[in-house]
């Protein structure tokens, strides 16, 4: 639940940016839509706290998790990975920074 007023600043990996480039167009574009919204709210929609990592979690837009921290002091979020969702998302381990 967002209780500050402000918007959230998403500031995206390079890695990240190289992982959607390869998604099909229109997977890539609502993944990039959503992330953009104004009203983009990390604690809204589908998503899961990864365990064992402080403060990252995971949103499910489509068939793919978007893996991303939360800063909450300075009101932003850092997207740094997207993975097409199968029942080894989660033992990879790639979701961790």
């Amino acid at each position: 639940m967002n209780i500050d007023q402000r918007p959230w600043v998403v500031r995206r990996d390079r890695d990240f940016d190289k992982l959607v480039a390869r998604l099909p167009k229109h997977e890539r574009e609502r993944i990039l839509e959503h992330l953009s919204d104004p009203d983009f709210d990390p604690y809204q929609g589908d998503i899961r706290k990864v365990k064992g990592v402080f403060d990252t979690w995971s949103k499910r837009l489509g068939e793919y998790r978007v893996f991303y921290e939360v800063m909450q002091h300075e009101h932003t979020v850092d997207v740094f990975h997207v993975e097409r969702r199968t029942t080894q998302t989660y033992r990879r381990g790639k979701h961790k920074r």
